[in-house]
Formats: structure tokens, C-alpha cells, sequence
């Protein structure tokens, strides 16, 4: 299924909402769009305007991250202000919030809209999830330092003043660049990962998985890691793009690396609950899979008999660049959707497509981004068809697990 807003359209997050129906969200030209999907794949035409809805925050706006309330309403979270929707200059987290028809629910913020402010020039959301008790956390990064950002709201989009300083938590790895990519609420602790990038030359990083527990407060975790904090390097260039959390407390974090140093590949590893790597899982904790070419793992699920299954794309058509929050910047027109599917001891899982991978080709560049599984197993993977303009693109598998648990995060 493809879907044109008229422009320059890109879908990095999706979920399945308690009727079936499938909420994808996005940017086209420089607003947020969402689309919402019967369980056919038809679009809805009792959303927004015949299945789509686009919002404008006045300036470079990029919905990133979408989150559905127990009530229907949706969340989404990402970044606005002026400049380019990737490369944005003086962005804020950027959130709205919607009813279940599309319209944006004016209870919340000032018109369905709460922008927030780090005090830096690139303050931007990548993932947002919803408490319990219906507080919402958004992660991304702050221009102030370039650190891991978190805020927390009330439910009716105000700052949760009980969260870090004003509802706001900036975290320091200690080295040159971090950006929060993924959150996770697990016994009412959140986790959340992405990357930081040590410095090694005026020209040059090192950037690895970057993994951070907090208390409900705000305050990190101290018997998590160090201090709270985790890094992992595969021994190339690498960032932890989604996070989740199996029934058994481990932790697994997946995104990419380049450490075989002709590719990049997909890459995951897995923690035990202190942080620490569970040597049990691959080979010292971690795993990478090739599919052939530059390769990124956006999304993940962790299903009901253990088995972890990943979501992105493949280049095969030549060197690619990546973008913090996991897309690519376009390099050719070989990019197909790209599955696999691991066993809980980090092999893959044979009886999933062909040795534990799938492909999927929509005739051009085609990213796949963020990955939602319905109640029946069946799997929804979201992105983008291109190369200019693009469109959002759908696929929907047959699993061959069980019944899933829902999805640990919301990418992206």
C-alpha cells in the first residue's frame, strides 16, 4: 500500500489501534502527516480528510513518533521550527495530540500543540511513549550540549514538574554527541537508547549504542551500568535506534553497525537487568546480520515465545548515509524493506522467510522504518517509497510466531 499527500512523503512510525486500524505518522513537504488504515489497508475516510491529516507548527516540521492513548487519542512526537526537516536549525520538541477522528484535540496543549524548548538551536523528539497513568515521555536530543533529552508532560500537555528540573532531563555520556532514539517503560523505570558519539579526531567520531535507565523521577538508575548509563561498541561506527524490554527483564537494543568494515549491518544486543551484557545471547551479547548491503534495523518487536524481530531497510546499490533517527539519506534506487527474525538466543530464525530474512521491493528506494504487530501476529512494517517525491509505504507479513505482545516502543 502506498499513500501520496501530494509532496515529498516520509512515514517513520506506526501502531495498531484497539479497533485494528492502523495509525501511520510522518512529514510531508514540512508538516506532520498522518495516515489511518483500515485493517485491509484501505484508507479510513472517518480520518482527517479521506484517511490523512497534515499539521503545521510554522516552520521545518518532522513527526517522528506516534503513541495511542487507552481512549483512541493519538500522540505524536518530533521536532519543529524553522529550517530543513532534517538538517532543522533552532527546533523544538514538537508534540500533538489528536482524536480518534483526525481532528486535533484543543484539551491538550494550546490547540492540540505543545512545543518545548531546551534552550539550544536542535531540540528534537525521536520517541514518545504514554505511562500507565497517562503522563506521556518524549526522548530525543538537545542542542545544549548535544545530550539526551526527556520530558515528560501532564496529560493534558503541561510540564510534569515532578520529572527532572521542570519536567525536563538532559543527559551527559561524557562524550562529544548523544541523541536519545528510543524509549521504554519497564516496572515503572525507562529505559532508553540511542547513541553517543566519542570524539576521535577534529574530523572523525566513534560513535556506539548508548543505553540509559531512569527512575521514575527522572533521577538515573544507579545500579543500572555506570552511574545509569551504558555504552557498547561493536568495533565500528554504530547507534541504538529502538529499545525493548523482554518479559524476563533483559534488555535488547537494536540499530546498526559498520564493524566488518564493508557495510553496514544490522546490529542488536542484548542486556541483562543490571546492564550488563547477557553473554549468553550471540557472541558476548551482541549480533549483526548482512543482508548484502548498507543496512539498518529501525524497529523492533519482541514477540510472546521470545523471538526478536527487526525492521528496516537494505541498500544494495551503494555507500548510504544515515540519518539520527535511522532513515536514510537516498544513495541509490536498490533499497528494498528489510525483515529478520531471531531466536531468544540471537540466531536466526530459519522458519521466518529465507534463513530468518525478508525483502521487500516497491520498484524503487524503499525504507522501511518502523514496525507495528496487530493481535493476530500478522506484521505491519511502515515507510517510504522514492526516491522524489515519496510516498508512505505499507507491507503487512504473516508471522510465523505465536500471538505477540504488543511492541515494546514507538520508531522508529
Amino acid at each position: 500500500m502506498t499513500t501520496d499527500f501530494g509532496g515529498h512523503d516520509v512515514a517513520l512510525s506506526a501502531a495498531i489501534k484497539n479497533d485494528g486500524k492502523i495509525v501511520v505518522v510522518g512529514y510531508s513537504g514540512h508538516d506532520f502527516a498522518l495516515a489511518q488504515y483500515n485493517a485491509d489497508g484501505s484508507l479510513d475516510t472517518s480520518f482527517g480528510t479521506g484517511g490523512k491529516v497534515t499539521t503545521d507548527f510554522g516552520g521545518a516540521d518532522i513527526g517522528r513518533s506516534v503513541a495511542v492513548q487507552r481512549d483512541g487519542r493519538i500522540v505524536v512526537a518530533g521536532a519543529g521550527g524553522p529550517g530543513h526537516p532534517f538538517f532543522t536549525f533552532d527546533s523544538d520538541f514538537a508534540l500533538a495530540r489528536y482524536n480518534e477522528d483526525g481532528s486535533l484535540d484543543t484539551s491538550f496543549g494550546v490547540g492540540g500543540k505543545v512545543m518545548t524548548h531546551f534552550g539550544g538551536s536542535n531540540d528534537g523528539a525521536h520517541s514518545v511513549a504514554i505511562q500507565s497513568d497517562g503522563r506521556i515521555l518524549v526522548v530525543g536530543e538537545t542542542g545544549v550540549g548535544f545530550d539526551f533529552a526527556l520530558v515528560r508532560y501532564n496529560a493534558n500537555g503541561s510540564l510534569d514538574t515532578t520529572f527532572g528540573t521542570g519536567g525536563k532531563v538532559m543527559t551527559d555520556f561524557g562524550f562529544s554527541n548523544d541523541s536519545a532514539h528510543s524509549v521504554a517503560i519497564s516496572d515503572g523505570r525507562l529505559l532508553v537508547a540511542g547513541t553517543s558519539n566519542r570524539t576521535v579526531s577534529l574530523f572523525r567520531g566513534d560513535p556506539s549504542f548508548a543505553l540509559s535507565r531512569y527512575n521514575a523521577n527522572g533521577s538515573l538508575d544507579t545500579s543500572f551500568g555506570t552511574g545509569g548509563k551504558v555504552v557498547t561498541d561493536f568495533g565500528g561506527a554504530e547507534a541504538g535506534i529502538a529499545v525493548g524490554v523482554q518479559r524476563d527483564g533483559r534488555i535488547v537494543v537494536t540499530g546498526y553497525s559498520d564493524a566488518s568494515n564493508t557495510s553496514q549491518d544490522f546490529a542488536l544486543a542484548r542486556y541483562d537487568a543490571n546492564g550488563s551484557l547477557d553473554t549468553s545471547f550471540g557472541v558476548g551479547g551482541k549480533v549483526t546480520t548482512d543482508f548484502g548491503g548498507n543496512d539498518v534495523a529501525s524497529s523492533m518487536a519482541i514477540q510472546s515465545d521470545g523471538k526478536i524481530l527487526l525492521a528496516g531497510s537494505r541498500d544494495v546499490g551503494g555507500s548510504v548515509a544515515v540519518q539520527a533517527d535511522g532513515t536514510f539519506l537516498r544513495s541509490s534506487f536498490e533499497v528494498n524493506f528489510a525483515l529478520a527474525q531471531y531466536n531468544a538466543d540471537g540466531n536466526l530464525d530459519a522458519s521466518f522467510g529465507v534463513g530468518g530474512k525478508i525483502t521487500t521491493d516497491f520498484g524503487g528506494t524503499d525504507i522501511g522504518t518502523s514496525l507495528a504487530l496487530q493481535s493476530d501476529g500478522k506484521i505491519v512494517v511502515a515507510g517510504y517509497r522514492g526516491p522524489f517525491p515519496s510516498d508512505f509505504a505499507l507491507t503487512r507479513y504473516v508471522a510465523s510466531a505465536p500471538e505477540p505482545t504488543p511492541r515494546a516502543t514507538a520508531i522508529p
